[in-house]
Protein backbone atom coordinates (compact mmCIF):
# COMPACT_ATOMS: atom_id res chain seq x y z
CA UNK A 1 0.00 0.00 0.00
CA UNK A 2 1.51 3.59 -0.76
CA UNK A 3 2.26 5.98 2.19
CA UNK A 4 -0.35 8.34 0.97
CA UNK A 5 -2.80 5.66 1.35
CA UNK A 6 -1.49 4.86 4.57
CA UNK A 7 -2.33 8.25 5.77
CA UNK A 8 -5.54 8.23 4.65
CA UNK A 9 -6.42 5.14 6.31
CA UNK A 10 -5.26 6.88 9.50
CA UNK A 11 -7.12 9.95 9.38
CA UNK A 12 -10.46 9.84 12.11
CA UNK A 13 -12.44 11.76 10.07
CA UNK A 14 -12.37 11.07 6.54
CA UNK A 15 -14.06 15.15 5.46
CA UNK A 16 -15.54 15.22 2.20
CA UNK A 17 -15.74 18.30 -0.12
CA UNK A 18 -19.40 17.63 0.53
CA UNK A 19 -19.26 18.34 4.25
CA UNK A 20 -16.69 21.11 3.98
CA UNK A 21 -19.56 22.88 1.43
CA UNK A 22 -22.42 22.16 4.30
CA UNK A 23 -20.28 23.17 6.74
CA UNK A 24 -18.96 26.44 5.18
CA UNK A 25 -22.70 27.25 4.08
CA UNK A 26 -23.89 25.94 7.81
CA UNK A 27 -21.47 28.32 9.46
CA UNK A 28 -21.66 31.01 6.86
CA UNK A 29 -25.17 31.23 7.38
CA UNK A 30 -24.51 31.65 11.33
CA UNK A 31 -22.40 34.21 10.78
CA UNK A 32 -24.29 36.37 8.70
CA UNK A 33 -27.31 36.06 10.72
CA UNK A 34 -25.53 36.93 13.84
CA UNK A 35 -23.39 40.07 12.25
CA UNK A 36 -26.65 40.55 10.16
CA UNK A 37 -29.02 41.15 13.24
CA UNK A 38 -25.74 43.17 14.98
CA UNK A 39 -26.00 45.66 11.96
CA UNK A 40 -29.87 45.76 11.65
CA UNK A 41 -30.27 46.56 15.57
CA UNK A 42 -27.25 49.12 14.75
CA UNK A 43 -28.98 50.61 11.91
CA UNK A 44 -32.27 50.81 12.88
CA UNK A 45 -31.57 52.04 16.29
CA UNK A 46 -29.63 54.90 14.75
CA UNK A 47 -32.52 55.53 12.20
CA UNK A 48 -35.30 55.23 15.45
CA UNK A 49 -33.02 57.31 17.22
CA UNK A 50 -33.17 60.08 14.47
CA UNK A 51 -37.17 59.61 14.69
CA UNK A 52 -37.38 59.89 17.97
CA UNK A 53 -35.43 62.76 18.09
CA UNK A 54 -37.86 64.06 15.67
CA UNK A 55 -40.86 63.31 17.74
CA UNK A 56 -39.05 64.09 20.60
CA UNK A 57 -38.50 67.50 19.28
CA UNK A 58 -42.62 67.92 18.53
CA UNK A 59 -43.56 66.55 21.58
CA UNK A 60 -41.63 69.46 23.07
CA UNK A 61 -42.81 71.90 20.74
CA UNK A 62 -46.47 70.67 21.87
CA UNK A 63 -46.08 70.38 25.61
CA UNK A 64 -43.90 73.99 25.50
CA UNK A 65 -47.14 75.57 23.27
CA UNK A 66 -50.10 73.88 26.03
CA UNK A 67 -47.61 74.67 29.20
CA UNK A 68 -46.97 78.52 27.88
CA UNK A 69 -50.33 78.80 26.82
CA UNK A 70 -51.98 78.19 30.16
CA UNK A 71 -49.36 79.98 32.09
CA UNK A 72 -49.90 83.01 29.53
CA UNK A 73 -53.72 82.62 30.22
CA UNK A 74 -52.77 83.27 34.13
CA UNK A 75 -50.43 85.73 33.70
CA UNK A 76 -53.00 87.95 32.04
CA UNK A 77 -55.54 86.97 34.90
CA UNK A 78 -53.17 87.75 37.49
CA UNK A 79 -52.63 91.32 35.61
CA UNK A 80 -56.14 91.94 35.51
CA UNK A 81 -56.32 90.91 38.87
CA UNK A 82 -53.91 93.32 40.78
CA UNK A 83 -55.04 96.60 38.76
CA UNK A 84 -58.35 96.07 39.31
CA UNK A 85 -59.70 98.91 40.83
CA UNK A 86 -62.31 96.23 43.29
CA UNK A 87 -59.35 94.99 44.93
CA UNK A 88 -57.15 98.30 45.49
CA UNK A 89 -60.28 99.48 47.02
CA UNK A 90 -60.33 96.87 49.05
CA UNK A 91 -56.62 97.31 50.49
CA UNK A 92 -57.61 100.47 51.15
CA UNK A 93 -60.08 99.32 53.68
CA UNK A 94 -59.84 98.23 57.52
CA UNK A 95 -58.09 95.01 58.00
CA UNK A 96 -60.88 94.06 59.77
CA UNK A 97 -63.15 94.43 57.17
CA UNK A 98 -60.46 93.30 54.12
CA UNK A 99 -60.43 89.52 54.44
CA UNK A 100 -64.61 89.26 54.29
CA UNK A 101 -64.37 91.65 51.16
CA UNK A 102 -60.89 89.97 50.04
CA UNK A 103 -63.08 86.67 50.19
CA UNK A 104 -65.97 87.17 48.36
CA UNK A 105 -64.00 89.30 45.10
CA UNK A 106 -61.56 85.95 45.20
CA UNK A 107 -64.55 83.74 44.53
CA UNK A 108 -66.17 85.67 41.73
CA UNK A 109 -62.94 86.10 40.30
CA UNK A 110 -62.22 81.84 40.33
CA UNK A 111 -65.22 81.38 38.86
CA UNK A 112 -63.52 82.99 35.41
CA UNK A 113 -61.22 81.17 34.78
CA UNK A 114 -61.07 77.48 34.19
CA UNK A 115 -57.35 76.94 34.28
CA UNK A 116 -56.94 78.05 37.82
CA UNK A 117 -57.18 75.79 40.72
CA UNK A 118 -56.69 78.34 44.06
CA UNK A 119 -56.68 82.17 44.48
CA UNK A 120 -54.33 83.34 47.74
CA UNK A 121 -53.75 87.38 48.92
CA UNK A 122 -51.02 87.90 51.35
CA UNK A 123 -51.00 90.79 53.08
CA UNK A 124 -48.67 91.78 56.43
CA UNK A 125 -49.37 88.84 58.54
CA UNK A 126 -52.73 87.80 56.78
CA UNK A 127 -53.57 85.34 54.11
CA UNK A 128 -57.23 85.11 51.97
CA UNK A 129 -57.37 81.71 50.03
CA UNK A 130 -60.54 80.74 47.81
CA UNK A 131 -60.04 76.92 46.09
CA UNK A 132 -62.09 75.70 43.12
CA UNK A 133 -62.61 72.39 44.92
CA UNK A 134 -63.63 72.31 48.05
CA UNK A 135 -60.45 72.05 50.73
CA UNK A 136 -60.51 70.68 54.27
CA UNK A 137 -57.84 71.26 57.13
CA UNK A 138 -55.98 73.49 55.11
CA UNK A 139 -53.29 75.30 57.21
CA UNK A 140 -53.02 78.85 55.00
CA UNK A 141 -49.87 80.02 57.18
CA UNK A 142 -48.03 77.19 55.70
CA UNK A 143 -48.71 77.82 52.19
CA UNK A 144 -47.04 81.29 52.73
CA UNK A 145 -43.83 79.70 54.27
CA UNK A 146 -43.62 77.62 51.17
CA UNK A 147 -43.60 80.66 48.77
CA UNK A 148 -40.60 82.32 47.20
CA UNK A 149 -41.70 86.08 48.33
CA UNK A 150 -38.03 87.65 47.76
CA UNK A 151 -38.11 87.46 43.96
CA UNK A 152 -37.52 90.53 41.99
CA UNK A 153 -39.85 92.36 39.94
CA UNK A 154 -43.56 92.24 39.40
CA UNK A 155 -43.60 88.56 39.07
CA UNK A 156 -42.08 85.19 39.09
CA UNK A 157 -43.14 81.66 38.35
CA UNK A 158 -42.55 78.48 40.63
CA UNK A 159 -43.84 75.16 40.77
CA UNK A 160 -45.77 73.75 44.50
CA UNK A 161 -48.69 72.55 46.17
CA UNK A 162 -51.40 74.76 46.65
CA UNK A 163 -52.59 73.23 49.67
CA UNK A 164 -51.15 70.33 52.18
CA UNK A 165 -53.86 67.72 51.24
CA UNK A 166 -51.88 66.81 48.68
CA UNK A 167 -48.52 66.64 47.11
CA UNK A 168 -49.20 66.83 43.51
CA UNK A 169 -47.52 69.91 41.89
CA UNK A 170 -48.57 72.61 39.86
CA UNK A 171 -47.37 75.77 38.13
CA UNK A 172 -48.07 79.13 40.19
CA UNK A 173 -47.49 83.12 39.77
CA UNK A 174 -46.73 84.93 42.15
CA UNK A 175 -47.22 89.55 41.98
CA UNK A 176 -46.61 92.22 43.77
CA UNK A 177 -49.55 93.81 44.57
CA UNK A 178 -49.39 97.82 44.28
CA UNK A 179 -51.05 100.53 44.79
CA UNK A 180 -51.84 102.25 41.52
CA UNK A 181 -51.75 105.77 43.07
CA UNK A 182 -48.57 106.02 44.59
CA UNK A 183 -46.94 102.48 43.74
CA UNK A 184 -47.10 101.19 47.51
CA UNK A 185 -46.31 97.58 47.96
CA UNK A 186 -50.12 96.34 49.52
CA UNK A 187 -49.39 92.75 49.13
CA UNK A 188 -49.27 89.53 47.40
CA UNK A 189 -51.49 87.72 44.72
CA UNK A 190 -50.76 83.53 44.28
CA UNK A 191 -52.48 81.96 41.55
CA UNK A 192 -52.46 77.89 41.25
CA UNK A 193 -52.91 76.65 37.77
CA UNK A 194 -54.95 73.55 37.67
CA UNK A 195 -52.36 70.67 37.16
CA UNK A 196 -55.71 68.13 36.65
CA UNK A 197 -56.60 70.25 33.57
CA UNK A 198 -53.49 70.29 32.19
CA UNK A 199 -52.90 66.34 32.77
CA UNK A 200 -56.06 66.26 30.22
CA UNK A 201 -55.48 68.85 27.35
CA UNK A 202 -51.38 67.29 27.62
CA UNK A 203 -52.59 63.36 27.29
CA UNK A 204 -55.49 64.56 24.66
CA UNK A 205 -52.43 65.52 22.01
CA UNK A 206 -49.91 63.32 23.20
CA UNK A 207 -51.50 60.32 24.58
CA UNK A 208 -48.83 57.85 25.72
CA UNK A 209 -46.49 58.47 23.74
CA UNK A 210 -44.16 60.21 26.09
CA UNK A 211 -43.40 61.18 29.35
CA UNK A 212 -42.23 63.95 30.74
CA UNK A 213 -41.14 65.70 34.04
CA UNK A 214 -40.45 69.60 34.30
CA UNK A 215 -38.00 70.67 36.75
CA UNK A 216 -37.92 74.14 38.53
CA UNK A 217 -34.83 76.39 39.20
CA UNK A 218 -35.76 75.41 42.97
CA UNK A 219 -35.82 71.37 42.37
CA UNK A 220 -39.86 71.24 42.30
CA UNK A 221 -41.54 68.63 39.92
CA UNK A 222 -44.14 67.97 38.03
CA UNK A 223 -44.70 64.80 35.87
CA UNK A 224 -46.98 63.99 33.22
CA UNK A 225 -48.61 61.86 33.58
CA UNK A 226 -48.83 62.44 37.68
CA UNK A 227 -49.34 59.02 38.42
CA UNK A 228 -45.61 58.04 37.27
CA UNK A 229 -43.74 55.60 39.70
CA UNK A 230 -41.62 57.14 42.30
CA UNK A 231 -38.31 55.25 41.02
CA UNK A 232 -39.16 56.15 37.38
CA UNK A 233 -39.27 59.90 38.55
CA UNK A 234 -35.76 59.62 40.59
CA UNK A 235 -33.84 58.45 37.25
CA UNK A 236 -35.40 60.75 35.43
CA UNK A 237 -34.18 63.65 37.17
CA UNK A 238 -31.13 61.86 37.24
CA UNK A 239 -30.55 62.38 33.77
CA UNK A 240 -32.18 65.97 33.71
CA UNK A 241 -29.31 66.73 36.14
CA UNK A 242 -26.85 65.31 33.61
CA UNK A 243 -28.18 66.58 30.55
CA UNK A 244 -26.51 66.49 27.68
CA UNK A 245 -23.63 64.29 29.36
CA UNK A 246 -26.01 61.81 29.51
CA UNK A 247 -25.90 58.91 26.95
CA UNK A 248 -29.18 58.25 26.94
CA UNK A 249 -30.02 61.88 25.69
CA UNK A 250 -27.51 61.09 23.13
CA UNK A 251 -29.08 57.70 21.98
CA UNK A 252 -32.58 59.77 21.17
CA UNK A 253 -34.02 58.08 24.26
CA UNK A 254 -34.20 61.70 26.53
CA UNK A 255 -34.84 65.10 24.50
CA UNK A 256 -34.27 67.79 27.22
CA UNK A 257 -35.70 71.77 26.81
CA UNK A 258 -35.89 74.60 28.44
CA UNK A 259 -38.76 76.76 29.68
CA UNK A 260 -37.71 80.14 29.96
CA UNK A 261 -40.54 81.50 31.72
CA UNK A 262 -40.63 79.32 34.61
CA UNK A 263 -36.75 79.55 34.45
CA UNK A 264 -36.87 75.34 34.49
CA UNK A 265 -36.30 72.65 32.26
CA UNK A 266 -38.52 69.96 30.90
CA UNK A 267 -37.40 66.56 29.96
CA UNK A 268 -39.04 63.99 27.56
CA UNK A 269 -38.96 60.21 28.07
CA UNK A 270 -39.85 59.12 24.09
CA UNK A 271 -41.69 55.41 25.19
CA UNK A 272 -41.19 54.76 21.48
CA UNK A 273 -39.43 51.33 20.53
CA UNK A 274 -36.53 50.88 18.90
CA UNK A 275 -37.98 48.12 16.10
CA UNK A 276 -40.76 48.99 13.59
CA UNK A 277 -42.61 46.49 12.09
CA UNK A 278 -42.81 48.96 8.88
CA UNK A 279 -42.01 46.77 5.14
CA UNK A 280 -38.88 49.14 5.43
CA UNK A 281 -37.19 47.59 8.16
CA UNK A 282 -37.89 43.85 7.10
CA UNK A 283 -36.25 44.60 3.50
CA UNK A 284 -33.32 46.32 5.24
CA UNK A 285 -32.84 43.30 7.39
CA UNK A 286 -33.26 40.92 4.54
CA UNK A 287 -30.88 42.94 2.70
CA UNK A 288 -27.93 42.97 5.46
CA UNK A 289 -28.91 39.60 5.73
CA UNK A 290 -28.10 38.73 2.07
CA UNK A 291 -25.45 40.35 1.55
CA UNK A 292 -23.35 39.46 4.50
CA UNK A 293 -24.04 35.97 3.81
CA UNK A 294 -22.67 36.27 0.28
CA UNK A 295 -19.47 38.01 1.75
CA UNK A 296 -18.74 35.89 4.45
CA UNK A 297 -20.00 32.35 1.88
CA UNK A 298 -17.39 33.75 -0.55
CA UNK A 299 -14.32 34.40 2.38
CA UNK A 300 -14.81 30.81 3.74
CA UNK A 301 -15.47 28.86 0.46
CA UNK A 302 -12.43 30.64 -0.93
CA UNK A 303 -10.68 29.37 2.17
CA UNK A 304 -11.85 25.99 2.79
CA UNK A 305 -12.38 24.82 -0.30
CA UNK A 306 -10.60 26.99 -3.14
CA UNK A 307 -7.93 27.79 -0.98
CA UNK A 308 -6.58 24.35 -0.46
CA UNK A 309 -6.51 23.78 -4.68
CA UNK A 310 -5.47 27.32 -4.79
CA UNK A 311 -2.19 25.86 -2.83
CA UNK A 312 -1.47 23.08 -4.66
CA UNK A 313 -1.62 24.40 -7.94
CA UNK A 314 1.49 27.31 -6.89
CA UNK A 315 3.43 24.74 -5.20
CA UNK A 316 3.27 22.54 -8.85
CA UNK A 317 3.84 26.22 -10.69
CA UNK A 318 6.54 26.62 -8.63
CA UNK A 319 8.23 23.02 -9.08
CA UNK A 320 7.63 23.25 -13.12
CA UNK A 321 9.11 27.00 -13.33
CA UNK A 322 11.82 26.56 -10.67
CA UNK A 323 12.43 22.74 -11.12
CA UNK A 324 12.34 22.00 -7.29
CA UNK A 325 12.00 18.38 -7.17
CA UNK A 326 12.14 18.96 -3.24
CA UNK A 327 9.08 21.00 -2.63
CA UNK A 328 6.24 19.25 -0.77
CA UNK A 329 2.55 19.64 -1.26
CA UNK A 330 0.66 20.81 1.56
CA UNK A 331 0.23 18.09 4.70
CA UNK A 332 -2.44 19.89 6.47
CA UNK A 333 -6.14 18.02 6.17
CA UNK A 334 -8.06 19.72 4.30
CA UNK A 335 -11.04 17.17 2.59
CA UNK A 336 -10.89 13.96 1.37
CA UNK A 337 -10.02 15.21 -2.20
CA UNK A 338 -7.76 17.77 -1.72
CA UNK A 339 -5.66 15.41 0.44
CA UNK A 340 -6.20 12.69 -1.94
CA UNK A 341 -4.18 14.85 -4.41
CA UNK A 342 -1.44 16.75 -2.15
CA UNK A 343 -0.79 13.24 -1.00
CA UNK A 344 -0.59 11.32 -4.16
CA UNK A 345 1.26 14.35 -5.83
CA UNK A 346 3.95 14.00 -2.55
CA UNK A 347 3.99 10.43 -3.38
CA UNK A 348 4.79 11.24 -6.94
CA UNK A 349 7.27 13.71 -6.48
CA UNK A 350 9.50 11.15 -4.14
CA UNK A 351 9.34 8.67 -6.65
CA UNK A 352 10.70 11.21 -9.14
CA UNK A 353 13.32 12.26 -7.31
CA UNK A 354 14.44 7.97 -6.58
CA UNK A 355 14.00 7.62 -10.40
CA UNK A 356 16.58 11.18 -11.22
CA UNK A 357 18.63 10.05 -8.38
CA UNK A 358 19.15 6.26 -10.63
CA UNK A 359 19.70 8.25 -13.33
CA UNK A 360 22.46 10.46 -12.20
CA UNK A 361 23.94 7.37 -10.70
CA UNK A 362 23.95 5.61 -14.32
CA UNK A 363 24.83 8.74 -15.86
CA UNK A 364 27.93 9.20 -13.54
CA UNK A 365 29.28 5.32 -13.81
CA UNK A 366 28.55 5.95 -17.82
CA UNK A 367 31.00 8.42 -17.74
CA UNK A 368 33.75 6.83 -15.64
CA UNK A 369 32.86 4.27 -18.46
CA UNK A 370 33.59 6.51 -21.15
CA UNK A 371 36.11 8.52 -19.86
CA UNK A 372 37.97 5.12 -19.24
CA UNK A 373 37.12 4.02 -23.09
CA UNK A 374 39.08 7.49 -24.06
CA UNK A 375 42.26 7.07 -22.37
CA UNK A 376 42.63 3.74 -23.62
CA UNK A 377 41.90 4.72 -26.86
CA UNK A 378 44.30 7.44 -27.10
CA UNK A 379 47.13 5.22 -24.89
CA UNK A 380 48.23 2.41 -27.94
CA UNK A 381 48.74 4.83 -30.61
CA UNK A 382 52.28 6.37 -29.86
CA UNK A 383 53.47 2.85 -28.87
CA UNK A 384 53.45 1.44 -32.09
CA UNK A 385 55.69 4.14 -33.99
CA UNK A 386 58.22 4.37 -31.24
CA UNK A 387 59.17 0.78 -30.70
CA UNK A 388 59.09 0.83 -34.34
CA UNK A 389 61.78 3.53 -34.35
CA UNK A 390 63.49 1.27 -31.33
CA UNK A 391 63.65 -1.69 -33.76
CA UNK A 392 65.16 0.52 -36.45
CA UNK A 393 67.76 2.28 -34.29
CA UNK A 394 68.97 -1.31 -33.19
CA UNK A 395 69.26 -2.68 -36.72
CA UNK A 396 71.87 0.82 -37.50
CA UNK A 397 73.58 -0.39 -34.45
CA UNK A 398 72.45 3.03 -31.99
CA UNK A 399 72.47 0.71 -29.44
CA UNK A 400 72.93 3.29 -26.77
CA UNK A 401 69.94 5.56 -28.60
CA UNK A 402 67.37 2.57 -28.83
CA UNK A 403 68.61 1.82 -25.15
CA UNK A 404 67.05 5.68 -24.12
CA UNK A 405 64.27 5.65 -26.27
CA UNK A 406 62.81 2.36 -24.68
CA UNK A 407 64.19 3.39 -21.31
CA UNK A 408 61.74 6.65 -21.60
CA UNK A 409 59.00 4.83 -23.66
CA UNK A 410 59.06 2.80 -20.09
CA UNK A 411 59.08 5.95 -17.95
CA UNK A 412 56.32 7.35 -20.12
CA UNK A 413 53.90 4.38 -20.08
CA UNK A 414 54.85 3.89 -16.73
CA UNK A 415 53.32 7.53 -15.56
CA UNK A 416 50.63 7.35 -17.99
CA UNK A 417 48.86 3.92 -16.28
CA UNK A 418 49.10 5.55 -13.06
CA UNK A 419 47.75 2.79 -11.06
CA UNK A 420 44.71 2.24 -13.19
CA UNK A 421 43.61 5.95 -12.50
CA UNK A 422 42.22 8.46 -15.24
CA UNK A 423 43.07 11.51 -12.69
CA UNK A 424 46.77 12.51 -12.16
CA UNK A 425 48.58 15.88 -10.49
CA UNK A 426 49.64 19.05 -13.14
CA UNK A 427 53.41 17.36 -11.76
CA UNK A 428 52.85 14.05 -12.93
CA UNK A 429 51.13 14.87 -16.55
CA UNK A 430 54.10 17.58 -16.58
CA UNK A 431 56.62 14.43 -16.78
CA UNK A 432 54.44 12.39 -19.14
CA UNK A 433 54.39 15.91 -21.73
CA UNK A 434 58.52 15.56 -21.16
CA UNK A 435 58.52 12.05 -21.66
CA UNK A 436 56.70 12.21 -24.35
CA UNK A 437 58.74 14.95 -26.07
CA UNK A 438 61.88 13.24 -25.29
CA UNK A 439 60.91 10.51 -27.02
CA UNK A 440 59.94 12.75 -30.13
CA UNK A 441 63.21 14.25 -30.28
CA UNK A 442 65.12 11.29 -30.03
CA UNK A 443 63.31 9.80 -32.87
CA UNK A 444 63.90 13.13 -34.96
CA UNK A 445 65.95 15.28 -32.78
CA UNK A 446 64.93 19.04 -35.15
CA UNK A 447 60.66 18.52 -34.22
CA UNK A 448 60.02 20.84 -31.65
CA UNK A 449 61.08 23.18 -29.21
CA UNK A 450 59.67 23.18 -25.35
CA UNK A 451 59.35 25.82 -23.17
CA UNK A 452 57.48 25.74 -19.59
CA UNK A 453 56.31 28.34 -16.90
CA UNK A 454 54.73 26.50 -14.09
CA UNK A 455 53.13 28.10 -10.79
CA UNK A 456 54.17 25.57 -8.46
CA UNK A 457 51.86 26.20 -6.08
CA UNK A 458 49.51 24.45 -8.52
CA UNK A 459 51.97 21.20 -9.38
CA UNK A 460 49.22 19.65 -7.31
CA UNK A 461 46.33 20.08 -9.24
CA UNK A 462 44.14 16.93 -10.61
CA UNK A 463 43.65 16.69 -14.01
CA UNK A 464 42.23 13.89 -16.59
CA UNK A 465 45.84 12.63 -17.68
CA UNK A 466 46.70 12.83 -21.33
CA UNK A 467 45.68 16.10 -21.11
CA UNK A 468 48.15 18.55 -21.82
CA UNK A 469 49.84 15.43 -23.44
CA UNK A 470 47.81 15.75 -26.23
CA UNK A 471 47.48 18.79 -26.79
CA UNK A 472 51.57 18.83 -26.90
CA UNK A 473 51.08 15.92 -29.19
CA UNK A 474 48.40 17.57 -31.62
CA UNK A 475 50.92 20.55 -32.13
CA UNK A 476 53.75 18.26 -33.22
CA UNK A 477 51.76 16.14 -35.21
CA UNK A 478 49.79 18.33 -37.14
CA UNK A 479 51.56 21.79 -36.30
CA UNK A 480 55.06 21.59 -38.25
CA UNK A 481 55.34 23.88 -40.87
CA UNK A 482 58.13 22.39 -42.59
CA UNK A 483 60.45 19.25 -42.67
CA UNK A 484 63.92 20.49 -40.94
CA UNK A 485 61.95 23.30 -39.15
CA UNK A 486 61.02 23.04 -35.77
CA UNK A 487 57.81 23.95 -33.91
CA UNK A 488 57.77 26.16 -30.97
CA UNK A 489 55.34 24.88 -28.42
CA UNK A 490 54.81 26.54 -24.67
CA UNK A 491 52.89 25.51 -21.89
CA UNK A 492 52.10 27.60 -18.87
CA UNK A 493 50.10 27.05 -15.69
CA UNK A 494 48.88 30.12 -13.59
CA UNK A 495 46.40 31.26 -10.92
CA UNK A 496 43.34 33.64 -12.21
CA UNK A 497 40.85 34.24 -9.41
CA UNK A 498 38.95 31.26 -8.91
CA UNK A 499 40.41 28.83 -11.23
CA UNK A 500 43.76 27.64 -13.00
CA UNK A 501 44.44 28.76 -16.56
CA UNK A 502 46.92 25.99 -18.15
CA UNK A 503 47.86 27.57 -21.94
CA UNK A 504 49.38 25.88 -24.80
CA UNK A 505 50.73 27.88 -27.74
CA UNK A 506 52.79 27.21 -30.35
CA UNK A 507 53.26 28.90 -34.07
CA UNK A 508 52.75 26.27 -36.20
CA UNK A 509 50.11 26.02 -38.94
CA UNK A 510 47.32 27.08 -36.95
CA UNK A 511 43.66 25.97 -37.37
CA UNK A 512 40.84 27.49 -39.39
CA UNK A 513 37.78 28.53 -38.13
CA UNK A 514 35.42 26.56 -39.22
CA UNK A 515 37.45 23.63 -37.74
CA UNK A 516 37.19 25.53 -34.86
CA UNK A 517 33.63 26.32 -34.02
CA UNK A 518 33.69 22.28 -35.14
CA UNK A 519 36.00 21.34 -32.14
CA UNK A 520 33.54 23.72 -29.83
CA UNK A 521 30.52 22.75 -31.01
CA UNK A 522 31.57 19.28 -30.89
CA UNK A 523 30.87 17.99 -34.72
CA UNK A 524 32.47 15.70 -37.15
CA UNK A 525 35.88 16.81 -38.42
CA UNK A 526 36.77 16.62 -41.97
CA UNK A 527 40.78 17.30 -40.90
CA UNK A 528 42.93 15.11 -38.57
CA UNK A 529 44.40 17.84 -36.70
CA UNK A 530 41.19 18.36 -34.45
CA UNK A 531 40.72 14.96 -33.20
CA UNK A 532 43.14 15.17 -30.34
CA UNK A 533 41.28 18.84 -29.10
CA UNK A 534 37.64 16.80 -29.18
CA UNK A 535 39.01 14.15 -26.91
CA UNK A 536 40.52 16.38 -24.32
CA UNK A 537 37.36 18.64 -24.70
CA UNK A 538 35.14 15.52 -24.40
CA UNK A 539 37.45 14.04 -21.19
CA UNK A 540 36.89 17.63 -19.68
CA UNK A 541 33.40 17.82 -19.97
CA UNK A 542 32.60 14.46 -18.85
CA UNK A 543 35.07 14.97 -15.70
CA UNK A 544 33.27 18.43 -14.82
CA UNK A 545 30.19 17.99 -15.95
CA UNK A 546 30.22 20.78 -17.97
CA UNK A 547 27.89 20.74 -21.09
CA UNK A 548 28.93 24.11 -22.46
CA UNK A 549 32.59 23.52 -24.09
CA UNK A 550 33.42 27.02 -23.93
CA UNK A 551 33.12 27.06 -19.98
CA UNK A 552 36.68 24.97 -20.06
CA UNK A 553 38.48 25.77 -23.36
CA UNK A 554 38.99 28.67 -25.50
CA UNK A 555 40.93 28.29 -28.77
CA UNK A 556 42.34 31.20 -30.70
CA UNK A 557 44.63 30.94 -33.70
CA UNK A 558 45.64 32.60 -37.32
CA UNK A 559 46.63 29.73 -39.69
CA UNK A 560 50.22 29.99 -40.64
CA UNK A 561 51.26 31.89 -37.54
CA UNK A 562 49.89 30.48 -34.26
CA UNK A 563 47.47 28.01 -32.04
CA UNK A 564 46.72 29.16 -28.39
CA UNK A 565 44.55 26.74 -26.21
CA UNK A 566 43.62 27.77 -23.03
CA UNK A 567 42.42 25.69 -20.91
CA UNK A 568 40.05 26.58 -17.70
CA UNK A 569 40.04 24.16 -14.95
CA UNK A 570 38.57 24.81 -11.33
CA UNK A 571 40.67 24.64 -8.05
Amino acid sequence: MNLWRKKLSKKEHNVTITNVLIGSYIRSMLFSLIIGIVLFVGITGMEMSYRRSLSNERILNIVTYIINDKLEDIRQFSDELVIDDELQSIFRKKSDLRSNLLSSFLMKRLAQLGEVSSIHVIWEDAVVSEFKSPVYGYDKYEVVRNLKLDFKGDYCWEIGTDHVNTDENTFYIIRNVKSKLDMKHLGYLVVYLDINQLQQDIKHYLGNEAEIIVQSAQGEIITFPGDLPVENVKKRVNILNRGENSWKYLSGKYSIKELTNINGIMLITSKQSIFSPNLEFAIIFMLIIIIDFTIIASKVLKKRVIGPLEEIAARAKEIAEKENLDMQFPQEEYYSEADDISNALNEMMTQIRGLLEDVKKKEKLQRQLELSVINHQIKPHFLYNTLNAASILVSVEEKEAARQLIMTLASYYRACLNHGNDIISLEGELNIVKDYVKIALIRNPNIAKLSYDIDESLLSLQIPKMTIQTLVENSIKYGIKSIGQPISISVSAKKVEDHAEIIVEDDGVGMSKDTIEKVMKGEELEVKSGFGLRSVLNRLALLYEIKDYSDIMNIQSEPNNYTKITLKLKL
